[in-house]
């Protein structure tokens, strides 16, 4: 389906939707890195985004480089941890990294916040991220935002 949409837009667009409707989310809000930063790039209907996500967002790729850097043993197949947060309202929310590996480096095209109707159910969607960032990856108009391979802490 990325290879018929027009644009990066329509790809973020088309990667969240997917993401909500697999994990039985509300809602969800995408962000792309525009030259390291979070930006917001796409919104279900249904969700209203907050000013605090891009921070989520922020703190959750930094602790990515973070692992990355500063651990001695490398592995091959890295499980996120989960990152989960509870707003104001008590809407729990969970953050799902859009990524691949490729030539030795994570390569992340993106990262989902999801509104969750029922937080007990929500399981990590691992392969399907990683899917929807490499077909991303082979469509994109922006390049993806390499870093170091993950590595486990000693």
């Amino acid at each position: 389906a990325f290879e018929h949409c027009a644009n990066d837009e329509q790809r973020g667009k088309l990667a969240l939707t997917t993401l909500v409707r697999q994990c039985g989310a509300s809602g969800g809000a995408l962000y792309r890195l525009a030259q390291g930063k979070p930006e917001f790039s796409a919104v279900t209907s249904e969700l209203q985004p907050r000013n605090e996500m891009a921070g989520w967002v922020q703190a959750y790729l930094d602790s990515h480089v973070h692992d990355a850097t500063t651990a001695t043993e490398s592995t091959t197949d890295h499980v996120p941890e989960v990152v989960e947060h509870v707003d104001a309202a008590g809407q729990n929310y969970r953050l799902v990294l859009l990524s691949h590996n490729a030539a030795g480096h994570l390569n992340v095209m993106a990262v989902a916040v999801l509104a969750l109707a029922a937080p007990e159910h929500f399981r990590y969607p691992g392969q399907l991220a990683s899917m929807m960032s490499r077909l991303w990856a082979e469509q994109a108009d922006i390049p993806t935002v390499a870093l170091p391979r993950p590595r486990l802490r000693a």
